[in-house]
């Protein structure tokens, strides 16, 4: 599959809309229409809704994503780009995480106070991937090191230390009761155990929570992990 290009290492050059594909749309948007079962009327109302376009482009991105996750795992464009690099350390950047309204879990907290937790010093756009471990190949789960050793085998890798926060920043339509574990560069926690963070909402609030990643631990076919091209 030929990349995106890209003028900054894992980040997709935004490439607009070419006219015939605009055309083609716009005749799925013009049958669409006209077979519409809510009639002439209720179409009248839909054309004076000042948020129209915006929920059109809604319906785009969640349909786009709906079928990404169909392609073959190699084959899929990237879920989501992100910023890196927006505060000068990771104090600062809890901090805003925090003041936004979101939450870290204890053993997170634990974790972005290693000493190897770092942020980068320049900022940059980020393209973000994402799968379950059954899409890369074990349905039943497999231990960290063999998920990492097939992400590499498909060219992708670890992301930045700072990315599960930065993602929690911008995930802000993130569904219901979803969990997302970032993968990164394992960090010990205050008891020496490897961990990475994920992003996390619930009924009571967005979290940046912990997860357990020793090498020899199993994660579950139906985790979903978030990754970047090496």
């Amino acid at each position: 599959m030929s990349q995106p290009t890209s003028t900054t290492p894992g980040t997709s050059e935004f490439k607009p809309v070419s006219d015939g594909l605009a055309k083609h749309m716009g005749r799925i948007v013009e049958d669409a229409s006209l077979k519409y079962p809510g009639g002439l009327a209720k179409l009248e109302l839909v054309k004076g809704d000042p948020d129209f376009v915006e929920e059109l482009y809604k319906l785009f991105e969640a349909r786009a994503t709906k079928r990404a996750e169909v392609l073959a795992f190699s084959e899929r464009p990237a879920w989501k780009t992100i910023t890196v690099g927006t505060h000068p350390n990771k104090k600062d950047l809890q901090k805003t995480v925090e003041t936004e309204g979101h939450k870290l879990s204890d053993w997170a907290k634990e974790v972005v106070k290693n000493k190897l937790f770092t942020v980068e010093t320049e900022e940059r756009k980020l393209d973000l991937y994402t799968a379950t471990v059954a899409e890369l190949g074990f349905p039943n789960g497999a231990k960290v090191s063999d998920i990492y050793a097939k992400l590499d085998e498909f060219g992708f890798g670890k992301c930045p230390d700072e990315t599960a926060l930065q993602l929690r920043r911008e995930y802000t339509d993130q569904p219901m009761d979803e969990w997302r574990i970032v993968v990164s560069e394992p960090l010990a926690d205050a008891y020496g155990d490897l961990i990475v963070l994920s992003v996390v909402r619930y009924s009571y609030g967005s979290w940046v929570y912990g997860n357990y990643a020793i090498p020899d631990i199993v994660w579950s076919g139906y985790y979903r992990l978030v990754f970047c091209r090496k």
